[in-house]
């Protein structure tokens, strides 16, 4: 039980790793192709709120479709 803790505790610490790098790196973006103000707070605050649910809810969905797949099976 400890091991699949640490283990999903891993897997989120690499994926919101993952998204800080992207939301660096579109916000890099967006500041070189001159993006004003109004962009970081309307899309780009959007942009992070979906991106981190999303991730968020990836290995929960994953490890329930797991556990159902592996419930109906038997």
């Amino acid at each position: 039980m400890k091991t699949k803790v640490l283990l999903f505790l891993a897997i989120i610490s690499v994926i919101f790793f993952i998204d800080y790098l992207f939301l660096t790196i579109v916000g890099c973006a967006a500041n070189a192709c001159g993006a004003q103000d109004c962009f970081y707070c309307n899309v780009f605050c959007k942009l992070a709120v979906i991106v981190i649910i999303a991730s968020t809810m990836l290995p929960v969905a994953i490890s329930a479709y797991k556990t159902y797949k592996q419930n109906t099976l038997k």
